[in-house]
């Protein structure tokens, strides 16, 4: 849509008065036209920005699609998304020695074999996907491309899943 893409100097200098338009004048128009020219480029920028929210919905082809944009372009790798397991099954209740709280702890039965969960595999269950960052795109958890990465697959997930970040082996 390009109703909002004027040359504003152009117009301002077009609407000077033919008596006014001598190179001086020319000259504190077209400065006094920078900020306009600067909050026009916040438009567009802002509008491209809303268009490429609206055309990415939360699927998991458009999560990946969109940092592999951000972070791997020109390169082979790739960020990868996976689901966890679920888990099924009773809850037991557990108490530690020493302790006066009690733990949850899921219990689950498969083909007579019971399985009792450790706390890292709850936390890591708890999380509905995993997004897998390659290795050579300089991510880390303690740096700023790290937290871009976090940003973006919050401001483009649905609001009741969360990831987990794990880097690539």
């Amino acid at each position: 849509m390009q109703v909002y893409n004027v040359d504003i100097k152009r117009l301002a200098l077009l609407l000077l008065p033919t008596i006014l338009r001598k190179p001086v004048l020319f000259a504190i128009v077209k400065s006094a036209c920078k900020s306009l020219e600067s909050l026009q480029g916040q438009l567009f920028s802002f509008q491209n920005n809303c268009n490429v929210r609206i055309s990415h919905t939360p699927q998991v082809c458009y999560l990946k699609g969109i940092l592999d944009d951000t972070f791997c372009k020109g390169t082979n790798k790739h960020f990868e998304i996976e689901d966890t397991q679920s888990i099924s099954g009773e809850w037991l209740m557990t108490y530690e020695e020493g302790e006066t709280h009690a733990d949850i702890i899921p219990l689950v039965a498969i083909d007579e074999q019971t399985i009792i969960y450790t706390e890292d595999a709850i936390h890591e269950i708890a999380q509905d996907f995993i997004v897998e960052y390659p290795s050579g795109v300089n991510i880390e958890p303690d740096n700023d491309n790290y937290k871009i990465m976090v940003a973006i697959c919050n401001q483009y997930r649905l609001a009741s899943k969360t990831p987990l970040y794990q880097k690539q082996d």
